[in-house]
Formats: C-alpha cells, sequence, structure tokens
C-alpha cells in the first residue's frame, strides 16, 4: 500500500492536474452538480500533492479571500449584471434590423453572434439564437446550420477579450499585463473567423440550403453541413 502511495505522490504535476479534471468530469456526471464537482476535484489534488488536509483548507481559504480572486468574482457579476440590462432593455434586439438591413442573411447570423459574445453572459446561446433565427424570416436555412453558426461567432472573441472570465483568470494566473496577453492572444479571431467563414458562413447560401436535406433526413451528419 505504501508503494502505491508513493507512485501516485511521485507522478508528474501534469499527470496529477488531468488526472484531477477527469476526476471532475466523473463526478460531475455522477452528482449533476458542477459546486460539489470542482470542490471535491480540487481537494483530491491537494492531497494526490502531498498537502495534508489543514494545508489544503488554508490554501483554499488563502486563495478565495485574496484580493485578486475577489476582484475576479466581482468583475464576474457586474458583467453579468450589465448582460441582463442589455437583455431588459432590449437594445441587441433592435441591432437585428440595424444589421439585416445592412449585410446578407448569411453576413448577418454572424456578425449578430458575434456582437452579443462581445458581453459574455451565462446562457448566451439563448440570447443569442432567437437574434440569428429571426435573420431568417422566410426559414431557408436548416435549424442546424444556424445552430452551428451561432455557436461560432459568438466565441470568437474569448481568446483574448477581458470580459471572459476564463481570459481573466489566465490573466491572474500568469502575470501578464491585460494588454501583453491580448497582443499574444488577439490573433486566433482572425483565425477563427476565417476557419468561420470558410466552413460555416459561405454554407449558409439560401438557394443551395432550400434543396439541402432536412435535419430530419436519414443519413445526415455535421460533416456533410460542412463539405
Amino acid at each position: 500500500m505504501q508503494e502505491i502511495s508513493d507512485f501516485l505522490l511521485a507522478c508528474p504535476i501534469l499527470f496529477k492536474v488531468l488526472g484531477s479534471l477527469g476526476l471532475i468530469l466523473l463526478l460531475c456526471r455522477l452528482t449533476r452538480n458542477l459546486t460539489i464537482a470542482i470542490a471535491l476535484g480540487a481537494v483530491a489534488l491537494g492531497f494526490w500533492s502531498g498537502q495534508s488536509y489543514r494545508d489544503v483548507i488554508w490554501i483554499s481559504w488563502e486563495r478565495f479571500s485574496s484580493p485578486n480572486n475577489l476582484m475576479l468574482m466581482a468583475i464576474v457579476f457586474l458583467v453579468i449584471a450589465l448582460s441582463s440590462q442589455m437583455a431588459k432593455a432590449r437594445i441587441m434586439k433592435d441591432l437585428v434590423v440595424v444589421v439585416r438591413s445592412r449585410f446578407s442573411k448569411g453576413t448577418s447570423m454572424a456578425i449578430l453572434p458575434a456582437l452579443v459574445g462581445l458581453l459574455p453572459m451565462p446562457g448566451g446561446a439563448l440570447f443569442s439564437a432567437p437574434l440569428v433565427e429571426e435573420c431568417d424570416g422566410e426559414q431557408g436555412v436548416q435549424p442546424i446550420r444556424k445552430v452551428i453558426a451561432n455557436y461560432w461567432y459568438r466565441h470568437i472573441w474569448e481568446y483574448w477579450w477581458p470580459l471572459y472570465p476564463g481570459v481573466l483568470l489566465t490573466i491572474a494566473i500568469s502575470g501578464l499585463e491585460v494588454w501583453q496577453f491580448v497582443l499574444l492572444m488577439l490573433p486566433m479571431t482572425p483565425v477563427a473567423i476565417a476557419i468561420g467563414y470558410f466552413f460555416i458562413l459561405r454554407k449558409l447560401d439560401p438557394e443551395k440550403d432550400n434543396d439541402a436535406p432536412r435535419p430530419e433526413d436519414p443519413g445526415i451528419s455535421f460533416f456533410s453541413l460542412i463539405s
């Protein structure tokens, strides 16, 4: 038993991190509660790293109560509050009319979720999906194509946009300045736009789509939609 314990403690840190992430996924599936899964995964990683239960508690409290973490929580809360206010004010809804009057259907289906993506929010897909749907008043585009366009273009900013909690957390952990991280990751957005155009945007041709197989037809797959 001691040999097994020594072997586990001697494992590379990357293996321990990946193992704890796998445990979180397993616990999330079993408990259906992400908070519990993450908490247990973090505790398991602490023990696996050779920490005592007192060390695990102290480290957890120290990181939770740190000014950087409290500021991060405040920023995430304010972003959510701002997005909620914009939704209630129907500001984004008004954009549909403006964008649709100036751009084609396919381009509008890319621009609108991209605009929503500038303001990250929980359940953002539910917020931007109706905007994409309104661009297709005659229902000439397959629903699954609209889902793909909505998902892809809403996330083209998440590599560097400092309103994303993941970006803020990465900046805090890496110790980089905001401008340094932005300059480093900014090229990923043009790459994502180019990939989206090749696989998604150029496929949103109503004339072609009317003759395409509908989602309920047998044999349709994701790969057939982007090929």
